[in-house]
């Protein structure tokens, strides 16, 4: 606890703990999706946490969302649908 960022240090054991009782690996691009778009925190707020740069979470993001897009979908979202009233 006494590096230079102990939130890193911090998430660096809870991941290692995660590993052990899950016996699976989450990516660092899925641990920042699950961080941003699962509990809402901020890019900064992240990067804190984990002790990486803004501009490399703001990339892990952009990792994770070209890992869930689903191929041979529709990327655009189909038009609104207008109801007619009688």
């Amino acid at each position: 606890m006494t590096g230079q960022c102990p939130s890193a240090w911090v998430w660096q054991e809870h991941t290692r703990a995660v590993v052990r009782r899950a016996g699976r690996t989450p990516t660092p691009a899925e641990d920042t999706a699950l961080l941003y778009d699962d509990l809402r925190l901020s890019i900064d707020r992240i990067a804190t946490i984990t002790g990486t740069a803004p501009a490399r979470v703001t990339t892990l993001l952009a990792v994770a969302r070209r890992i869930r897009k689903p191929t041979g979908l529709r990327t655009t979202p189909p038009a609104p649908q207008v109801l007619h009233s009688a």
